[in-house]
């Protein structure tokens, strides 16, 4: 009878442990963004899809037979698989891709591109980071993985109006009908041309944490950029609390500051970027927050346009930037095109 109640005790145990996990999961971007991907979440087939990332010559010559299939199905799923073995299969890559055809040389030319680039927005890599995350959690009951403290936002959802905001981004400024989410890409409008209007998303620290302030570091990563109807007269950008980084699509140089969100005061006058941004394609931008002491923050910050990239890093007083208890990405400017997001990617581990 003892042993009996003993294994009772084991099995309510491991019953209300993985209640928790089942309970902490429910609200997790990483189960959306695998279920979005069509990959089964249970721990078996994260397992298995794990193991399928380490990179062997048996894994890499069936992924590659698989790159030259009639499906395009199958051979988008061989770029994934060759993507997600990691920066070891470059150089595997190079020595077989001169034999190879037209298609599979540019699909393996852009495994090798995002490889290299590190991409945060590259969703084989983040396949992987949601997986080992997931696995980890499972696997150590009240531990954390740094990836639980990620939010990404793809705008895969198409919206008309961003009066509600779109997910856990809530819309600021003018006019919110102007505006929308369409073909995967979010569209910030200003169609009038009397005042100066910003169009924000604000992410804001309490919507994902229990905190009012993100924490000491954090990196995000997004796609930006911008139509080149009046180029120069209307600007893009991110905010980091009272801080705004932006840069005009389609204008000579680009012409990057930091200047403060409440009232516009220049905090870093125009720079030259060394390139035109386009307005065909997006940017990447990308910046890294630091506490540096309590009382200034370092700002690294990089736009990269295909080959052309512009990089910069400033210390800044706190009392410049402000409380930093929201991100959002902005538009401003009377009028000019509309600016385009694309691919949130947003990490609050502090690099645990």
């Amino acid at each position: 009878m003892a042993k009996m109640t003993h294994r009772l005790a084991i099995f309510c145990l491991m019953g209300m442990v993985s209640g928790i996990s089942n309970a902490q999961e429910k609200d997790d971007w990483r189960i959306d963004f695998l279920s979005s991907q069509k990959l089964s979440t249970d721990t078996d087939s994260l397992k298995k899809l794990l193991t399928s990332y380490h990179f062997s010559p048996e894994n890499f010559a069936q992924s590659l037979q698989q790159l030259h299939s009639d499906k395009v199905a199958i051979r988008k799923q061989a770029q994934s698989a060759i993507t997600l073995m990691g920066v070891g299969v470059i150089p595997e890559i190079k020595r077989i891709y001169e034999q190879e055809a037209p298609e599979a040389q540019l699909r393996l030319g852009q495994i090798i591109e995002a490889l290299e680039n590190k991409s945060s927005t590259n969703k084989d890599m983040l396949i992987q980071t949601a997986v080992s995350g997931l696995l980890f959690e499972r696997e150590n009951p009240g531990k954390q993985h740094f990836s639980r403290k990620i939010y990404c936002q793809w705008f895969d959802q198409s919206v008309q109006d961003l009066s509600s905001g779109y997910g856990k981004l809530r819309f600021f400024g003018a006019d919110p009908s102007e505006s929308e989410v369409l073909n995967g890409m979010l569209r910030l409008a200003h169609k009038g041309n009397q005042d100066e209007q910003d169009q924000r998303l604000l992410l804001h620290a309490k919507d994902l944490t229990d905190k009012k302030e993100w924490p000491q570091s954090f990196q995000l990563e997004v796609k930006i950029g911008g139509g080149a109807d009046g180029s120069g007269t209307y600007h893009v950008g991110v905010s980091i609390g009272n801080i705004r980084a932006l840069y005009h699509p389609g204008y000579r140089g680009g012409a990057f500051r930091l200047q403060q969100v409440s009232d516009e005061k220049v905090i870093i006058p125009n720079q030259e970027m060394g390139f035109d941004p386009s307005t065909t394609k997006l940017q990447i931008m990308k910046i890294k927050v630091s506490h540096i002491k309590t009382d200034t923050v370092e700002l690294n910050i990089s736009i990269i346009d295909g080959e052309n990239s512009y990089r910069t890093s400033h210390i800044l007083k706190k009392s410049e930037i402000g409380k930093i208890e929201t991100i959002s990405l902005d538009r401003s400017g009377r009028s000019g095109g509309d600016a385009l997001f694309d691919d949130l990617f947003f990490d609050y581990s502090e690099g645990k």
